[in-house]
């Protein structure tokens, strides 16, 4: 093999080895890849360590109420776990929970339960495929996730009246889940959506994280591969988790809330995905100084105020 030869077979080996790097950091439930994340600020392990201490208390507080763990299956074969919490009075309106990334229902939504109970609603916190109790390998970025949420739906219908209301939050990935539900046929028991710093397609998302963090301003090919082994060994196409697309598509009543210093789903996405959406019934709110997935503590009254008209006008 020539010089040339060489050289091809280098950058072939370079780029499938980048790429399956960032398959398995990105898709694989089990990673063995960690984001870089650099020394810590003072703000940062505060921020942290206020985050652990909603986890638990969240965990108490639904612990010492009345609550039961529901499973469902999902279309290709995985065992799907959620808890429901049902509201003190009782009711069959209930709003699912779905949250982002690696996270957990407890962390995206522990300091939202008590508000949500307190509405009135019952609570149905997921745990998304490949994450928590929930089964799976893989995490699929909203679009096997959809479906999964699309079971959860079905089975409220099925023990609730056809007057129940059903409403969907999804914070991160679990906003672009939701997002992508909100494009399929529902039952008419669904009634709303809110989406907080979803963003528009996997694959800009992708992108995006590869120039902000890793600082790879050539992704694009690292992308392109990294979709061809999560067909192979995922079975999913990151070119089918697309927001966009989904929003063209739905009617349900629509509220977008984004922080405007998000820099990991950057906040112009929302605009985008706020623009895409077909409904004749959607409303925008960006929290002033809210990073990433941080809208509620940041600025909780207002968080509260523009949720509670939504989903009051909708009951």
């Amino acid at each position: 093999m020539g010089k040339l030869g060489w050289l091809s077979f280098g950058i072939v080996a370079a780029l499938g080895g980048g790429a399956y790097t960032f398959y398995d950091m990105a898709v694989n439930r089990h990673n063995t890849v960690n984001l870089p994340e650099g020394k810590k600020s003072k703000e940062q392990l505060e921020k942290e360590k206020k985050r652990a201490a909603i986890i638990e208390t969240a965990k108490v507080w639904v612990s010492d109420i009345p609550h039961e763990t529901l499973t469902v299956d999902s279309y290709d074969g995985l065992k799907l776990v959620a808890d429901l919490i049902p509201a003190e009075t009782p009711t069959e309106d209930t709003i699912i929970l779905v949250h982002g990334f690696r996270a957990s229902g407890y962390k995206d939504f522990g300091a939202m339960l008590k508000f949500y109970h307190r509405l009135g609603l019952n609570i149905l916190l997921v745990d998304d495929r490949g994450h928590g109790r929930s089964e799976g390998k893989y995490i699929c970025y909203g679009w096997n996730d959809h479906f999964d949420v699309m079971k959860w739906i079905d089975l409220l219908c099925e023990r609730y009246s056809d007057n129940a209301k059903i409403f969907l939050h999804g914070v991160s990935m679990g906003a672009a889940t939701v997002m992508m539900v909100a494009g399929e046929k529902l039952p008419r028991q669904v009634k709303g959506v809110i989406e907080d710093c979803g963003y528009t397609t996997a694959n800009e998302q992708f992108d995006h994280v590869l120039k902000s963090i890793f600082s790879i301003t050539w992704g694009k090919p690292f992308i392109a591969a990294a979709r061809t082994i999560a067909l192979q060994l995922a079975k999913f196409d990151f070119n089918d988790c697309n927001s966009l697309k989904a929003l063209a598509k739905t009617r349900l009543p629509f509220l977008f809330i984004h922080g405007s210093k998000d820099n990991f789903v950057p906040t112009e996405m929302v605009y985008r995905n706020y623009n895409a959406c077909s409904s004749t019934k959607k409303t925008l709110q960006i929290i002033e100084g809210a990073g990433h997935a941080e809208s509620y503590l940041v600025n909780t009254k207002l968080y509260e105020k523009v949720v509670t008209e939504f989903i009051d006008e909708l009951r």
